[in-house]
């Protein structure tokens, strides 16, 4: 027993001692902002939201820290309704339930989140729609598939371009992929950039090219608090979010940048965001986009449902 205590005894002097080394206290998060992610539309690659993760720990020193939450539309207009408000929103359009709420920010040169002269919101990354056929003569198209999102007006683009078919057939956007992938070789999509990543992984042959003049495929990050500290730590973090240091990360998530050109080949490479001159403001009512998009899909386009999308769209 008495060996026993000889030995233990310095053991423990070794380890209070070497204590004594470790900082005497931690760095103290002084301010926890909130961060709510939701998606309207297909992305590329990966997940805007593990995205967003990334960039609040690049952003935090030490003192800020922030919660990325994912949500959908209706999850947010629930919580809302509960008195739930976020620091800090990152939507596309379709998530109007939050227009009332949104602060003002400093301005900036992009017009697609300006509201009565004043910018309510920062686009982040952005994507397009491209025309994608099997062989390169796409002036014989016998079906057009319609890559059709929940809240996408698609149809704004292929105005953009020449594209002419016997029909268009509008689809959800998987449904869209896999049936011009199993159709006929006069068949053609009018797809975004995750079409062009499936097919790239796939190992697909194809030729698309970007419909540049229209695209409302936008990721906006707005600011919602009231409380001044809190939303100039807000703008702070918009800012860092839309920097070219974070900015040219957005290859991992196989998006764009609105403020940078990006490296990639093929078709992803053509695409210029700089040519899209027209866009829908993420403060559109949904209600109003989706009966538009219903029209489409009863392919009962009118010159009054055509005159309603024209008022739709944003000039940049």
């Amino acid at each position: 027993m008495v060996f026993l205590i000889i030995i233990a005894t310095p053991f423990a002097y070794f380890i209070t001692t070497a204590k004594s080394t470790f900082p005497i206290s931690t760095p103290k998060v002084k301010l926890v902002l909130t961060l709510w992610q939701v998606d309207t539309f297909e992305g590329g690659i990966g997940s805007r939201t593990d995205f967003l993760n990334e960039a609040s720990v690049d952003f935090s020193d030490g003192s800020t820290l922030i919660l990325v939450k994912s949500h959908t539309v209706e999850s947010v207009k629930n919580a809302l309704q509960k008195g739930e408000i976020p620091d800090m929103i990152s939507y596309g359009v379709g998530v109007d339930s939050v227009v009332p709420l949104l602060k003002s920010l400093p301005k900036i040169d992009f017009l697609g989140g300006e509201n009565g002269g004043k910018i309510y919101a920062y686009p982040w990354c952005v994507g397009g729609y491209y025309l994608i056929t099997k062989t390169e003569n796409n002036q014989l198209i016998d079906r057009l598939f319609v890559s059709q999102g929940a809240f996408n007006l698609v149809y704004g683009a292929i105005l953009e371009s020449d594209v002419e078919a016997k029909e268009m057939i509008c689809a959800k956007p998987l449904n869209a992929y896999t049936s011009f992938l199993s159709g006929k070789k006069e068949d053609a999509l009018v797809g975004t950039q995750r079409d062009i990543w499936r097919l790239d992984r796939r190992g697909a042959e194809y030729f698309a090219k970007p419909i540049h003049g229209f695209s409302d495929i936008v990721q906006y990050a707005s600011v919602l608090t009231g409380d001044r500290v809190r939303y100039d730590e807000s703008v702070r973090f918009l800012k860092y979010l839309t920097s070219q240091k974070i900015q040219q990360k957005l290859e991992k998530i196989g998006m764009h940048s609105p403020y940078f050109k990006m490296q990639y080949g093929g078709a992803l490479g053509e695409f210029d965001f700089s040519k899209i001159k027209t866009t829908v403001s993420p403060f559109t009512s949904a209600e109003a986009v989706t009966s538009l998009i219903g029209e489409l899909k009863r392919q009962s386009i009118t010159n009054n449902s055509l005159l309603t999308l024209k008022n739709m769209q944003k000039h940049l």
